[in-house]
């Protein structure tokens, strides 16, 4: 394997919450400025400062890389945000994803997260 690719991850947390995470595929000539601004990323959340940094980095082999088409992302004008429920759960179903699964996916997005 020739490691001219890394993995490169940033995970940060205060008071054992998640603040910022992210991920950047790089080539090892950008590795050190992308690790910079991951950490400042962290440093400077909205949310505040991480407490906890998690910065990582694995070499990965190009080839093992897949590469896909990117979904087809706009707007649609709905008339409220259930005719924007509706319109979602269309889409979904006509994508391919099974109707049980988006009807829970939905029910899980309303009830919000768990306690």
């Amino acid at each position: 394997m020739n490691p001219t690719l890394y993995s490169l991850r940033m995970h940060s947390t205060r008071d054992g919450k998640h603040i910022s995470g992210a991920e950047r595929i790089v080539p090892a000539a950008e590795l050190a400025r992308a690790g910079r601004a991951l950490l400042q990323r962290a440093l400077g959340h909205p949310r505040g400062p991480a407490a906890e940094l998690r910065l990582s980095a694995e070499a990965i082999d190009p080839a093992t890389i897949r590469y896909g088409r990117l979904p087809d992302v706009r707007t649609l004008p709905v008339a409220d945000y259930l005719a924007g429920r509706r319109q979602a759960v269309e889409l979904l179903v006509r994508a391919g994803v099974g109707r049980q699964a988006v009807d829970r996916a939905l029910a899980a997005l309303v009830a919000g997260p768990a306690p």
